[in-house]
């Protein structure tokens, strides 16, 4: 797929990268493009394992089995924590830094463990360039256009009287709560997702596939630590397809920016408005 066909496909599967028609080596110098949007960092070096189709399935496989992995480890960590010190219910301090702990910092850095040890150069893989005006200004276009997909979906639910899934909403008058989202979301919660889905799983399905299946198979899997679907009044697949919408939207900036501060900064934005938005409904 050539750049004019939508989402530019610069990942080559091969050790090199294509430059005007010749093969640039792997240890050359990136270009200048290349290096100004990432910081110096160069853009390409994806696993070897992506040539020819049983490379291709290995690294699917790899990526959905450190998906599963992770939500296994969330799930043990939080039944082992709740049946020795005891776990609060959804909505209470306890129970989130939990889940945060067993999802995103133990499951997905795992996974990121597993890219650091296989790649020489994995900030590089990953694609974690400079974090500068230009990365903030793409960050906060990634964050509004989050919130106009949520807007969308607000007056289709409004329009067709659907019924929000539960959990959707905040559960909490504690102001308490709130703040400890905001930085847990912030520092640990938002870099940490992005790292896996945009840096693990895009970045490696897009060196090995194409873009397209980088973008929407990590875009399903971020559906699924984000809600569960069941078909009641039709609200739930809503919420389904939004949240898959914001992993296109994200993993596009991504792809496109080739710098992963650039999702970090536009969901971090866009989850402190959701936050914000949440506390004042209940506490005001």
């Amino acid at each position: 797929m050539s750049a004019d066909d939508g989402i530019p496909a610069d990942d080559d599967p091969t050790p090199g990268a294509r430059e005007g028609g010749t093969r640039r080596s792997a240890d050359s110098a990136p270009s200048t493009e290349d290096t100004t949007r990432t910081g110096g960092l160069p853009v390409t070096g994806p696993l070897d394992i992506s040539g020819g189709v049983t490379g291709r399935v290995t690294v699917l496989g790899v990526v959905v089995g450190l998906f599963a992995l992770a939500v296994v480890t969330s799930r043990v960590l939080t039944a082992l924590t709740a049946a020795t010190v005891g776990v609060g219910d959804p909505g209470t301090v306890s129970r989130l830094l939990v889940g945060v702990a067993g999802l995103q910092v133990v499951g997905f850095g795992a996974a990121l463990a597993f890219v650091v040890q296989y790649h020489e150069r994995p900030l590089s893989y990953l694609r974690v360039g400079s974090l500068d005006w230009w990365t903030a200004f793409h960050g906060a276009a990634v964050g509004l256009a989050l919130m106009i997909l949520t807007s969308a979906v607000t007056v289709v639910f409004r329009l067709f009287a659907l019924e929000p899934p539960a959990g959707t909403a905040a559960v909490t008058p504690d102001p308490l709560f709130y703040v400890v989202l905001f930085l847990v979301s912030t520092a640990v919660a938002v870099p940490m997702e992005e790292l896996f889905f945009r840096g693990v799983v895009q970045r490696s399905l897009t060196a090995a596939w194409h873009p397209v299946v980088g973008v929407g198979v990590a875009s399903l899997l971020f559906v699924g630590i984000h809600t569960g679907i069941q078909v009641d009044t039709g609200g739930e697949l809503l919420v389904a397809a939004m949240f898959f919408g914001f992993g296109v939207v994200l993993g596009v900036g991504y792809h496109v920016t080739r710098n992963l501060f650039v999702p970090v900064v536009g969901h971090a934005i866009f989850n402190g408005a959701q936050i914000l938005t949440q506390a004042l409904d209940v506490t005001v």
